[in-house]
This record gives C-alpha cells, structure tokens and sequence, in this order.
C-alpha cells in the first residue's frame, strides 16, 4: 500500500501540474 499510495501522490501531482499549466495557458491567452 505504501508504494501504491506513492505512485498514487505522485500521479496526482502531475495532474495537479497539468491542470496549473493549462490554466496558464488559459490566462495568457
């Protein structure tokens, strides 16, 4: 569970980035 909870905080971390990323795209334009 410790390395599923792992892979699971970071995947959502990239998620999270994705997410900002677009957003700032979003915003610039």
């Amino acid at each position: 569970f410790a390395r599923m909870g792992h892979w699971f905080d970071r995947t959502m971390g990239a998620v999270l980035i994705a997410l900002g990323i677009k957003i700032a795209f979003s915003e610039i334009r």
